[in-house]
C-alpha cells in the first residue's frame, strides 16, 4: 500500500467518468492477424491460452496487450483447451493428437492417444481428471493429468461436440443430431438423454449443479434444472448457429455464434438479450472467470474481451445483475499508451473515490469523487489529462468505497 503524502493540498482535475459508452466488448486480437482461434482457456484475468488451426498456440500474460506464439508443429486442428493452473494444460485435435504442457505452453509435448479419431473438446475437473470428446462419438479418459487416456463406451457414433463435468463423476455430453449423454459415475456409463431437438447440439455450461444449458444449429437453446435429466427448449433471439455457451452461476451466462453473435441472459436462460458485437466474424468459443471478465475466439484470429459481462449501459443491467463484494480490476490494456480503463464494482452505496499515484505516492489524478449506487463502473484514465506531470513508468490506482481500500498497479510507456 502507497504511504501517500496527504499533508500536500493540490488541486484536483476530476476527469469525467464514463459508465459504458464504448461497447461491452473489444477487439484484441493479436497483430499480424493469424489463423482461425477454436478455443480458449481463461487461467485468471490477465492469462489465457488459446489454440487452433494447424497447431496454432497463443497465449497472453498481460491481459491480451501482448501474445506468445507457442504453435506447436503439426498440421492438425487443435480444436480444445484446458489448464487447471497457470502451467498445466492440455490441447486436443484433429487425428487424435493430444498435446500437454507443465510449463504454461513454453513446451507442448504430443501425448500417445488412444485413437486416430479426431477430437473437439477437452475439460477437467482437477489437475488428474479430464475427459475429452470428438468424431464418432468418441470419449476418452485421463486419471494421471493426461499423461495416459483410456477409451470409453459411447452409446452413439455422432460426432461429440461439448463436455461439461460439475464434479468428478456427473457430466454431460452434447453432439450432432441432437445428442446429449449424461454421467453420475466418472463416464463408467454414458446414458443417452431422450432427443429434444434434430438440431445439432455444439455446446454445454453448466452454472450449479443442476442448472445447464446446451446450444446448437437454428439458435437452439435447451435447459436443465435438474441436472440434466429433462432438458426444454428456450425462446431463443436468433436462428444462428451458437457454437459456444458459458454460464458463470445457475443465472448469468453468455452464448456466441456464426456473425458475430452474442447472446446474454441474467435469469438462467428463460429471456435472452443480444449483445452489441465488434465482428462479423464467426464465434467459435467464449469463456468467463467471473460474470464480467470473458473473452470469445473465433474466425480471422478474433479475440474479443468483456469487463463488463458484455453490458454496455450499467445503469440498464442494475436491476438484473447481483453484485456481492467490492472488487478492483486490473486495468486494461496493461501497459498502455495513451490511455487505459479501469472498472471496479460495489455491492452497496458508498462514497468512492478512484485516484492514481506515481511511485513517491504524488497524487496523479482524481477520477471518482462522489457516492455511487451499488453497481459495475467504469473509468478512463488518461494521463494528459491529470494535475500533474506522470512520466513513463510505474503508476497506482486506489479505490475506496466505505471500508474498502485496494490499491494496483499499472504501467504507463510512452
Amino acid at each position: 500500500m502507497l504511504n501517500l503524502k496527504r499533508s500536500i493540498i493540490i488541486a484536483l482535475l476530476i476527469i469525467p467518468e464514463i459508465s459504458f459508452a464504448q461497447s461491452g466488448w473489444f477487439l484484441q486480437s493479436p497483430n499480424p492477424q493469424v489463423g482461425v482461434l477454436y478455443s480458449a482457456s481463461f487461467i485468471n484475468e490477465n492469462t489465457y491460452t488459446l489454440v487452433g488451426e494447424a497447431g496454432l498456440i497463443l497465449r497472453t500474460t498481460d491481459g491480451g496487450t501482448s501474445w506468445v506464439n507457442q504453435s506447436y508443429p503439426t498440421s492438425d486442428d487443435l480444436d480444445g483447451v484446458y489448464f487447471t493452473d497457470a502451467n498445466t494444460g492440455t490441447a486436443v485435435g484433429s487425428n487424435g493428437l493430444i498435446l500437454r504442457t507443465t510449463n504454461g505452453g513454453t513446451n507442448w509435448i504430443s501425448q500417445t492417444s488412444p485413437t486416430t479419431n479426431g477430437f473437439i473438446s477437452v475439460y477437467f475437473t482437477d489437475s488428474n481428471t479430464g475427459t475429452a470428446v470428438g468424431a464418432v462419438g468418441t470419449i476418452i479418459r485421463t486419471t494421471d493429468g493426461g499423461m495416459n487416456w483410456t477409451i470409453q463406451t459411447s452409446p452413439v457414433n455422432y460426432v461429440l461436440h461439448d463436455v461439461y463435468f460439475t464434479d468428478a463423476n456427473t457430466g454431460t455430453i452434447v453432439g450432432n443430431a441432437g445428442t446429449i449423454l449424461h454421467t453420475t459415475n466418472g463416464g463408467a456409463n454414458w446414458i443417452l438423454h431422450s432427443i429434444t431437438t434434430t438440431e445439432n447440439l455444439f455446446a454445454v455450461s453448466f452454472g450449479d449443479a443442476n442448472n445447464g444449458t446446451a446450444t446448437g444449429s437454428g439458435g437452439v437453446i435447451l435447459n436443465t434444472t435438474n441436472a440434466g435429466v429433462n432438458w426444454i427448449s428456450q425462446t431463443s433471439p436468433t436462428s444462428v448457429y451458437l457454437y459456444s455457451v458459458c454460464f458463470t452461476n445457475a443465472d448469468t451466462g453468455t452464448a456466441v455464434g456464426t456473425g458475430g453473435k452474442i447472446i446474454h441472459t441474467t435469469d438462467g436462460g428463460q429471456n435472452w438479450a443480444l449483445q452489441e458485437s465488434p465482428t462479423d466474424w464467426y464465434l467459435k468459443e467464449v469463456r468467463f472467470i467471473d460474470s464480467n471478465t470473458g473473452i470469445v475466439v473465433g474466425g480471422g484470429g478474433t479475440v474479443i474481451r468483456t469487463n463488463t459481462g458484455g453490458v454496455t449501459d450499467i445503469d440498464d443491467d442494475l436491476d438484473n445483475e447481483i453484485i456481492s463484494d467490492f472488487i478492483l480490476h486490473q486495468n486494461y490494456p496493461n501497459p498502455f499508451n495513451p490511455s487505459t480503463i479501469i472498472s471496479f464494482q460495489i455491492p452497496a452505496s458508498s462514497s468512492v473515490t478512484l485516484k492514481v499515484y506515481d511511485v513517491l505516492g504524488n497524487e496523479i489524478a482524481t477520477l471518482v469523487n462522489e457516492e455511487k449506487a451499488p453497481g459495475t463502473y467504469e473509468v478512463e484514465f488518461n494521463p494528459a489529462s491529470s494535475i500533474r506531470y506522470a512520466a513513463s513508468g510505474i503508476l497506482f490506482y486506489q479505490l475506496k468505497a466505505g471500508d474498502f481500500i485496494q490499491t494496483k498497479k499499472m504501467i504507463l510507456i510512452k
